[in-house]
């Protein structure tokens, strides 16, 4: 018998969030995300939501379109990092 394996068709995956383990109200809080398209086809228009609900702070990262896999051309890749600022109250 045959096995053959296909990726999802969409598949992202965060790779990575990271922040400051403290911060004081008033403050920008700075929140490191890394995303990957592990899919078999690009993910158009990708959008990050970071929240923190019991404070009621959340903030939107636009990170583009990623590729299904990184390709020659310059401006398509795979996988794309962003910053986002959340405000302390």
């Amino acid at each position: 018998a045959a096995l053959e394996i296909q990726r999802d068709s969409y598949n992202l995956e965060i790779l990575s969030a990271e922040s400051d383990s403290k911060v004081k109200a008033g403050e920008n809080f700075p929140v490191d995300v890394v995303v990957k398209n592990r899919g078999r086809h690009e993910a158009e228009d990708t959008f990050v939501d970071v929240r923190i609900p019991e404070l009621g702070i959340s903030k939107r990262l636009f990170l583009g379109d990623l590729s299904a896999v990184d390709q020659n051309d310059p401006d398509k890749f795979d996988s794309a990092q962003g910053k986002v600022w959340l405000r302390i109250k």
